[in-house]
């Protein structure tokens, strides 16, 4: 008995028009769970905002892209955010605006600078390089108010303020004399801001009062640095004839008895109290 063949034959064009409609469907297949994958992913990202992020990240390239290589971009707006604080030492953030504190604590460094010898009793030559405590606040002040014409003056108007029965006369020698650190104290007490010499109060520029702990008990005319120590406690500018010349010293070797900051609102003050002349220039003697 002969076979009989049901299905097509092979080669026939029954049977290449079977095989090609497998292939469309298992490509249309693959295409399919392709298509579904991509949607997936994307739906995932659109879920999680990732779109928002990558279009921002495109923006900040594009707008830096658009900044000119020269062109001068305040650090606080340069791509990549602000930059950051820079750290100030305590003592030198403390810095006064006020031309006063500028001008007593420029003079200290240049009492520091030239080595300027120390002395018992003031100098009359505000250029020598030789003075006094009060010398040096003297000279200070110098170009904003004539210490040497305003002390003598008020103590010759209020002259119970310095244990004195009568006024004194303004004679050259009576200024010599009223120019003592006790006096220059109750001068200060009387028209200058009196702080109580705590590290927080303590800036340059202020006017401290002070005496050794140990040795010689005068009263020392100083002026607080903008330099401060290895406890963060600022220093002192001093002209101690213990120490020979101008020296920059460890504010814990001396006991405060006084601590004063003036500005130009008290110098105005004073000016006007006391009725004064212009200052004088520089280099002038009594």
């Amino acid at each position: 008995m002969r076979y009989k063949a049901t299905g097509p034959v092979l080669g026939s064009k029954k049977r290449r028009d079977t095989r090609r409609l497998a292939t469309v469907l298992v490509l249309a297949a693959v295409a399919g769970g392709a298509a579904w994958l991509s949607l997936r992913v994307v739906a995932q990202d659109l879920m999680a905002g990732r779109h928002i992020h990558a279009k921002h990240a495109d923006d900040a390239q594009a707008k830096t892209a658009e900044v000119p290589a020269h062109a001068s971009v305040p650090p606080a707006v340069r791509p990549g955010g602000p930059a950051a604080a820079a750290v100030i030492a305590p003592a030198s953030a403390a810095i006064a605006a006020d031309p006063v504190a500028q001008a007593l604590l420029a003079a200290g460094r240049d009492h520091l600078a030239r080595k300027v010898s120390a002395s018992s009793q003031p100098v009359d030559d505000s250029r020598a390089n030789k003075g006094s405590g009060i010398d040096l606040i003297d000279r200070g002040l110098e170009r904003i108010l004539s210490l040497r014409q305003a002390l003598p003056r008020h103590r010759a108007r209020a002259p119970q303020l310095y244990g004195l029965r009568d006024k004194p006369p303004l004679t050259a020698d009576e200024r010599r004399r009223a120019l003592t650190a006790e006096n220059l104290q109750i001068f200060l007490m009387a028209y200058a801001q009196h702080l109580d010499g705590t590290r927080e109060s303590l800036e340059a520029g202020d006017i401290v009062l002070l005496q050794r702990k140990h040795g010689a008990r005068r009263l020392l005319p100083s002026i607080v640095s903008d330099v401060v120590d290895n406890d963060g406690m600022p220093m002192v500018i001093t002209l101690d004839p213990v120490d020979r010349v101008a020296r920059e010293q460890v504010l814990a070797n001396y006991a405060i008895e006084g601590h004063f900051r003036l500005n130009l609102a008290e110098i105005e003050r004073i000016r006007q109290s006391l009725e004064l002349v212009p200052t004088p220039p520089s280099g002038t003697t009594l």
